[in-house]
């Protein structure tokens, strides 16, 4: 039995696009203030993955009781988030009656998912002789969201708006099991950057 070399950390950048829709409701106060509520949900297509292949020049075989030469692992780690909305407080002030710049944040939630494998490329994967793994772990989490945007009149009963919002939906974790007896702690941070532009309706 042996143990290849690994990387001490993998860190996949996820990037990708996302689409859906809001709904809310504002109230303008009279001092050019506006305050209101919002929720929205979108599908994902935020993902990545990285993974390392490590060649040892050789390595001690328990078994032959000598040096083996010529051995390498690959390790990968892949992340993604499968979709995500929030319910937010929204605050902003009216630069005049057609721009409106304001803050936001609130809860988010979402669907991530974390992936894991490791093998040795020589020579494969051989029951109790090699490392050989695969894990997963998906499931819906709560984070938080903050952000901030410019919302501009287009016509009497539509705006359009560009928006920044950090979602942060916290880490996922987990124990991968292999076919020899070697952990693997496999863990990923969901922390999203979006830029967001969107079409709105005012049904007032």
């Amino acid at each position: 039995m042996r143990a290849g070399s690994f990387p001490t950390s993998l860190s996949p950048d996820a990037r990708g696009v996302v689409g859906g829709g809001q709904a809310g409701y504002n109230w303008e106060l009279p001092s050019g203030w506006v305050v209101g509520a919002e929720t929205d949900l979108q599908a994902s297509g935020i993902k990545g993955s990285t993974s390392a292949t490590i060649i040892d020049p050789h390595y001690f075989d328990e078994d032959l009781g000598q040096d083996v030469f010529f051995d390498s692992t690959r390790t990968a780690v892949s992340k993604k988030v499968n979709w995500y909305g929030t319910v937010r407080a929204r605050a902003g002030y009216l630069l005049d009656p057609q721009w409106l710049v304001y803050a936001t944040g609130g809860l988010a939630y979402g669907k991530t998912s974390l992936g894991f494998h490791v093998e040795d490329l020589i020579p494969s994967c051989l029951p109790d002789a090699t490392i050989c793994g695969d894990g997963s772990k998906s499931g819906v989490r709560l984070g938080w969201s903050l952000g901030a945007g410019v919302e501009t009149m287009l016509a009497p009963n539509w705006s359009l708006k560009a928006e920044y919002l950090y979602v942060d939906l916290g880490k996922r974790s987990f124990d991968a099991s292999t076919i020899t007896p070697v952990d693997f702690k496999v863990s990923a941070k969901y922390h999203e950057q979006t830029v967001r532009v969107g079409l709105n309706y005012h049904f007032n």
